[in-house]
């Protein structure tokens, strides 16, 4: 069945007046000619209407024959495309502004002078007042006519293809992807790469695929045991009869350890701990003052600094684990045991346990057959000898532990960036806890850094003028726009 038409009924749809064509007519400001500026203009000046008289070519009646419309409404004026009113976006370049942008940035005019002398030594196009730079790609194969881009239009370029919606804020490779086949100007790559650099959204957003910065600073091993010890809450854990420690408050971890240790091993040369409110307090700050021993702590949100205890605490858990009932409110039971299991195996890093390291010999285990007998001529002559054992032991672990912290040091520094900051730097430090998955991973407003000890650094935060204490690990840079 055929097609029926109502003649009474305008044809003409709206949208298809719109022209999302691939080129815009702009009049010269000089001559009067046209001037095509290619897809480019497309991208950013919108959409441009038809003129009215196709407008009126639409509504001739259905009787007229076709040889008539054509001869009363053919006008070769009313083919061109009207000059209508550009509406550019803030922030976005004027691109119908390129010629007399051109004209006053000083470098393009020394170009224009240079192509008038010698149009065929420079690698550059004058077509139609436009200045081109002519780029050869795929080894010479083809050669990209791209627009010089003037300073006053670099930023807003930008802008274009970095910062707004539709370009989506991604890495500098990518956005001089987009811009490679339009544009060109001096140092156009690294020009990108320091305005991506310096946003501040991209800074407080973006995950690090690469390992976070900072060399591994090693700890001196001591010269002996119980001279440098770091201690730790872990749990907490269901509640027994029994308790081992009743709470971390500052009064049950003082009393602690002056009963559990220095009563029994002497006072420390150092204690490495956390920064949690049981061991930084009034109390914990007059028994060190009282014992003379050096309190330090390890920095905020970096536990590998009491890396030791850390350690300790991953392998003792799950060894309490094993051992409890199903109920899981007996674990204080096996303390002793699991603490005994620990220190009698071999460490790693010394090739010795902690028992013989303390005591001079080997433990006696309960599968073990009795120890043969020594017989010493003089009672002083064992002593010599556990004294001989014991500097032999505390040497050699020594030096084992110095080889391994090498070869740790050098695995963890392996393909690792150790960025140095100053004093007056501006840097974003790294939010930690439960967060959406929307929110910044970093801070809002800049921290001005105020004291430097690499790899630590004192920030004071400008908003609020609060200092904090942060490893290298948690800091970003932030970075001037660059000048253009």
């Amino acid at each position: 069945m055929g097609s029926f038409q109502n003649p009474n009924v305008d044809v003409t749809d709206e949208l298809m007046e719109i022209e999302y064509g691939l080129e815009v007519s702009v009049p010269h400001p000089h001559d009067g000619d046209r001037v095509s500026y290619s897809s480019t203009l497309a991208d950013v000046v919108g959409v441009i209407t038809r003129s009215a008289a196709k407008k009126e070519q639409a509504q001739i009646t259905a009787g007229q024959s076709e040889t008539e419309t054509e001869e009363e409404t053919y006008d070769p004026k009313a083919q061109e495309i009207e000059l209508t009113t550009y509406k550019v976006l803030p922030h976005h370049p004027d691109i119908t502004r390129l010629i007399e942008e051109q004209l006053q940035d000083l470098e393009i005019r020394k170009k224009l002078v240079e192509i008038q002398k010698n149009p065929t030594k420079h690698p550059y196009l004058l077509e139609d007042s436009v200045l081109y730079k002519l780029q050869s790609r795929d080894d010479g194969k083809t050669v990209s006519k791209l627009i010089y881009l003037p300073k006053s239009m670099i930023r807003p370029a930008l802008y274009s293809y970095h910062d707004h919606p539709l370009s989506g804020h991604f890495g500098s490779q990518r956005t001089y992807d987009k811009m490679k086949y339009k544009y060109w100007w001096p140092n156009m790559q690294q020009t990108i790469v320091e305005y991506i650099e310096s946003c501040m959204k991209c800074k407080q957003n973006n995950y690090s695929r690469q390992k976070k910065p900072g060399h591994m600073h090693l700890i001196e091993p001591p010269f002996g045991p119980f001279q440098v010890i770091g201690i730790d809450f872990c749990g907490s854990f269901l509640r027994t009869p029994i308790v081992a420690l009743a709470d971390c408050s500052a009064q049950s971890t003082a009393q602690a350890l002056y009963d559990e240790y220095i009563c029994k091993y002497g006072v420390p040369t150092t204690i490495l701990s956390d920064n949690g409110s049981h061991f930084q307090n009034q109390l914990m700050t007059a028994l060190t003052q009282s014992l003379g021993h050096n309190h330090i702590y390890s920095t905020t949100y970096h536990p590998q600094a009491n890396g030791c205890v850390e350690r300790f605490n991953a392998t003792f858990v799950p060894q309490l684990a094993k051992l409890q009932d199903e109920k899981a409110n007996n674990w204080d039971e096996f303390l002793p045991s699991v603490v005994f299991a620990y220190n009698t195996r071999q460490h790693f890093s010394t090739k010795y346990s902690p028992f013989q390291l303390q005591y001079g010999r080997a433990p006696r285990l309960p599968p073990d057959q009795a120890p043969p007998t020594v017989i010493f001529n003089k009672p002083c002559n064992y002593f010599y000898q556990l004294q001989k054992n014991l500097e032999i032991y505390h040497k050699i672990a020594r030096e084992n532990i110095i080889r391994n912290q090498q070869l740790s040091k050098q695995r963890y520094d392996r393909n690792r960036r150790d960025p140095h900051y100053k004093v007056g730097d501006l840097v974003l430090t790294r939010y930690y806890g439960i967060r959406h998955k929307l929110s910044e991973q970093y801070s809002k407003f800049p921290a001005r850094i105020i004291e430097v000890q690499h790899p630590v650094y004192w920030v004071q935060q400008v908003e609020t003028t609060a200092i904090a204490r942060v490893h290298v690990n948690d800091l970003r840079l932030v970075l001037e726009q660059p000048v253009l």
